[in-house]
């Protein structure tokens, strides 16, 4: 999801797309804090600032700072820093962005988009409102940008592994893909 963003900064040199779909678009802070805790996801993000302070950003973050999930993965402090803090460059997708923030990002998009959140995503904490949230971005986007279809995959995981499911979001992704012809 990241990188769909990535593409519509101005300093990208790319070639053109002809839109964008983001499927599950998880800010990567509530993820981590489900698994691990809003205190100590604090601790590593101070941890990962004090590398980048002394010039260390590109050191590894210490295994018993990172979800047991996650140690098998190496991660550099900024890129961590990156996906985890309140003001990590790759904090698209966070809820409680400001909305100047956040306008940032989306206004610039200037291809038509399809947002998609999973219905049931086990990244995203029960107190988000998936649906007023992809409406919001919505809102955020130049006028006509955002798809109509844009909104919550029913019964859908992280992944769209429900054949309900599945059939649902290959049916508004073809929707969505006639309606760019």
């Amino acid at each position: 999801m990241q990188d769909c963003m990535e593409y519509t900064a101005p300093d990208h040199e790319a070639p053109p797309v002809d839109g964008y779909i983001l499927q599950a678009p998880v800010c990567d802070r509530d993820a981590f804090a489900l698994h691990m805790g809003m205190d100590k996801l604090d601790e590593t993000i101070r941890a990962a600032k004090q590398l980048i302070d002394a010039g260390r950003g590109h050191e590894r973050m210490s295994l018993t700072q990172l979800p047991e999930f996650m140690r098998d993965t190496p991660i550099s402090a900024s890129r961590w820093y990156a996906l985890v803090a309140p003001d990590g460059e790759d904090n698209y997708f966070s809820p409680d962005l400001a909305d100047e923030v956040a306008a940032s990002y989306w206004s610039r998009i200037d291809k038509p988009l399809l947002v998609l959140h999973s219905g049931n995503d086990e990244f995203v904490p029960d107190r988000v409102n998936k649906e007023e949230l992809v409406s919001h971005w919505r809102k955020l986007c130049k006028p006509n940008i955002a798809s109509p279809l844009a909104g919550t995959i029913p019964g859908a995981t992280h992944r769209v592994e429900e054949p309900e499911a599945e059939k649902w979001l290959c049916n508004t992704v073809i929707k969505f893909l006639q309606s760019m012809t």
